[in-house]
């Protein structure tokens, strides 16, 4: 049986992942203690780390303390596949909808991107055809309340629950590259089933506007565009040809729509529920 490990114990896109590994053994390690686990680690088929440091957003992180960096450098006598979740802001930001392939250019304009572009060119390095790079576009996923959680579902829920409005400060007509979170899952128990290796885009292949997107997540009863005159400065698309060629999974706009409606029934329940408990409180 094949035997994976993920860091990131608590990590909101690790959660439910494990249901679509049912034949695969699942070994999960905090961000914190997996230095206690080296053995765990090198007798692994294959590691994922969803985990991050606090600091990988707000510095440029010296390459030697990137978590993943350490990792590599302790598997890299050995036959452990290492899955590397980059992201589609290594190829920076436009000002028109572009369509970006692998070999294009790594333009990261902030210190989340260009601590992913340093890491993935030191771990193409040190792991060479052991490695995975998976560059993720924006994922939409179930509704979670956690106070400060800086990611896309983060910032809707937390803004929902505390203010009943979601304030939308960027232009609503930008066309952006998003997925949903069991679609990356599907995408990655493929990855692992099939040891693929070496750097895909993970991604729809086609835009959805963020208006779109946001109505069918929370509600448009529910959002005030406050930003629809700011200049368009962020829209992309990923090539996602080489990694569907392999996989054989694909994600199209109904798909999209169905999920994000489902996603604000949970929502709206969960509002609901953290209402009726302070309430009570």
């Amino acid at each position: 049986m094949q035997k994976i490990v993920i860091i990131g114990a608590d990590s909101y896109l690790a959660a439910g992942l494990n249901s679509y590994l049912p034949d695969i053994s699942i070994c999960y390690l905090h961000f914190y203690d997996w230095m206690k686990h080296i053995d765990v680690l090198q007798s692994a088929d294959c590691v994922i780390n969803f985990s991050i440091a606090p600091e990988f957003s707000t510095s440029d992180m010296d390459i030697k303390d990137i978590i993943d960096v350490k990792i590599a450098e302790r598997l890299k006598t050995f036959k452990t596949q290492y899955i590397f979740i980059s992201s589609r802001k290594v190829y920076g930001s436009d000002n028109e909808i572009k369509i970006y392939r692998e070999t294009d250019k790594l333009t990261g304009i902030d210190f989340y991107a260009k601590n992913k572009i340093k890491t993935e060119h030191k771990l193409s390095e040190i792991l060479t055809d052991n490695l995975t790079i998976l560059r993720v576009s924006n994922i939409v996923g179930e509704p979670i309340y956690r106070r400060h959680y800086k990611t896309f579902m983060g910032w809707i829920c937390e803004n929902i629950i505390q203010n009943q409005k979601l304030i939308v400060t960027q232009n609503e007509n930008a066309v952006k590259d998003f997925i949903t979170k069991n679609f990356l899952h599907q995408n990655i128990a493929q990855v692992i089933t099939q040891r693929l290796t070496g750097i895909y885009n993970l991604s729809a292949g086609f835009g959805t506007s963020v208006k779109n997107i946001l109505c069918g997540y929370a509600g448009s009863e529910n959002i005030i565009f406050a930003g629809s005159h700011e200049k368009i400065h962020d829209e992309f698309i990923l090539d996602n040809s080489k990694l569907c060629s392999l996989t054989k999974i694909y994600l199209s706009p109904e798909e999209l729509y169905s999920y994000l409606h489902l996603c604000q029934k949970q929502l709206l329940e969960m509002t609901y529920r953290l209402a009726k408990n302070k309430n009570a409180a």
